[in-house]
């Protein structure tokens, strides 16, 4: 009886031992798999961000400028190991850069001239909570900080753009006044002679 009782108690001390090295090595697991999602993740965004201020730099091919590989892979893992407010950091950047992906071929400046500061705000923060374990304070209030410094740097861009398509048309009319003026001036020359 008593051996049994022993055995009894060795099954369930066994059980309970396992179970309990079990789920360290699960959250061990877990935590590695947060860390190497949240470099790739952040390396992600970091790109978008330089391939973004490429395309409004050089208008160059909207083609790979944004990618959502690692996204895709480990959207899982970095939710589960980061804070709630970094995981909705990612998610709205996240939501911005797919909607981007969708974007019409006359909008793609403009949308990469946002979401390259959103991109790299979010990519910095997911960054630097992989390098230090902690998330900037008010986090989610400093994205749309950031986000709404784009959309108005965005207005004023677009302000000058027309300022600078009404530049171009004043000069061009200038330009055929001119020429129509040289053009009578020799039809006057012509008939007084």
């Amino acid at each position: 009886m008593i051996t049994a009782l022993f055995g009894l108690l060795g099954v369930i001390v066994g059980g309970v031992l396992g179970g309990l090295v079990q789920l360290r090595l699960e959250k061990v697991r877990n935590r590695n798999l947060g860390e190497a999602a949240a470099a790739l993740i952040s390396e992600e965004l970091l790109t978008i961000a330089a391939r973004c201020d490429a395309f409004v730099a050089s208008e160059s091919d909207w083609t790979g400028v944004i990618s959502t590989d690692a996204w895709d892979a480990y959207k899982t893992p970095i939710l589960l190991a980061v804070s709630k407010e970094l995981g909705y950091a990612i998610v709205t950047t996240y939501t911005w850069v797919e909607g981007a992906v969708a974007a019409p071929k006359s909008n793609r400046r403009d949308v990469a001239y946002l979401l390259s500061p959103v991109s790299r705000f979010t990519g910095q923060s997911l960054l630097d909570w992989h390098l230090s374990g902690h998330v900037a304070p008010d986090l989610n209030s400093h994205l749309a900080r950031v986000r709404a410094e784009a959309e108005k740097q965005l207005s004023r861009m677009r302000e000058t753009r027309v300022l600078e398509v009404e530049e171009r048309w004043l000069i061009r009319t200038r330009n055929a006044v001119d020429r129509a003026a040289r053009i009578a001036a020799v039809i006057n020359s012509r008939t007084t002679a």
